[in-house]
């Protein structure tokens, strides 16, 4: 059996103060990752962000993009009893066959949303088992 840093393995990227300046889809991309060719086995994949609304009430839309794509968009705000600015976070394991792994999050501005920066978004792979 193989002990666990035979196994875990991370891969990160993070950016920082992105404008978000797209009104519709495909949005804009904010950060990618394209990994090393990585053995099968299983893995989880996470991001997280935080976003500065220009406004209360109106959509920032977002969704991973490449190899592990969302299916829609999701969309968060900052409600009449929320700050300005908003951390969110996602993550979720899948088993994968082998191979280099693309992925990315898009961003755009939904209606009445005159701004919005994405303050940091970070994307995790991390190899979690066999």
């Amino acid at each position: 059996m193989p002990e666990l840093f035979d196994v875990l393995t991370i891969h990160t990227n993070k950016a920082t103060a992105v404008a978000v300046t797209a009104d519709a889809d495909p949005g804009q991309e904010a950060v990618s990752l394209v990994t090393p060719d990585l053995p099968a086995g299983k893995y989880t994949i996470s991001y997280a962000f935080q976003a500065t609304f220009g406004v209360k009430n109106a959509p920032l839309f977002y969704k991973l993009t490449g190899d592990l794509p969302d299916a829609d968009w999701f969309s968060e705000d900052a409600s009449d009893n929320n700050a300005l600015n908003r951390n969110f976070s996602y993550g979720y394991p899948f088993d994968h066959a082998g191979g280099v792994l693309t992925v990315g999050i898009n961003f755009y501005r939904g209606i009445g949303l005159t701004s919005a920066t994405v303050d940091f978004v970070d994307i995790i792979i991390k190899r979690i088992g066999e």
